[in-house]
């Protein structure tokens, strides 16, 4: 059982989709390919000194409480839209709260470091990535600063004795 990361569905300007994830957290290289792949998208990454496949999905539509429980981390458009169909945190209500939603999973939100920063990101728990537009070699950057940032997430009390 693999950790799973959620993508936006469609690739936005300087975003992640499934097309281009695993070319950029693999080797650090940012390209607006959206093309459609198979689910899930596997990313191999070493963290605390151990092997681990991410998969990534871009809908969670079907997904069994199992991987619902295995969902450590959202790649955000910006859009409230992206969480249509997510189920509310047990005793949460009727509606998944973004502010519970981003204390129980890490958020990250990349763009293009010249475009505006939508308003709701501003409220949200999340890591922000910026990439530059012309300057491809800047993209390993944005792409360790979302491992490291993940890898201390990771070592929160609630991931300790997790079987991946």
């Amino acid at each position: 059982m693999h950790p799973i990361i959620i993508v936006p569905t469609s690739l936005q300007a300087g975003s992640l989709c499934l097309g281009n994830v695993q070319q950029f957290l693999e080797k650090g290289i940012y390209s607006e390919d959206s093309s459609e792949r198979p689910q899930p998208v596997q990313v191999k990454k070493k963290v605390h000194g151990k092997d681990i496949v991410f998969d990534f999905y871009d809908s969670v539509t079907g997904f069994s409480d199992s991987k619902w429980r295995r969902i450590i981390c959202v790649i955000c458009s910006g859009q409230d839209w992206q969480f249509k169909g997510w189920k509310p945190l047990a005793g949460s209500g009727s509606e998944l709260s973004k502010k519970e939603l981003f204390a129980r999973v890490r958020g990250f939100f990349m763009q293009y470091s010249d475009q505006k920063m939508p308003s709701s990101i501003s409220t949200w728990n999340v890591q922000k990535l910026q990439i530059p537009r012309n300057q491809r070699h800047h993209d390993v950057n944005e792409m360790s600063k979302f491992w490291q940032d993940l890898e201390v997430f990771l070592k929160r009390e609630r991931f300790k004795g997790s079987d991946w």
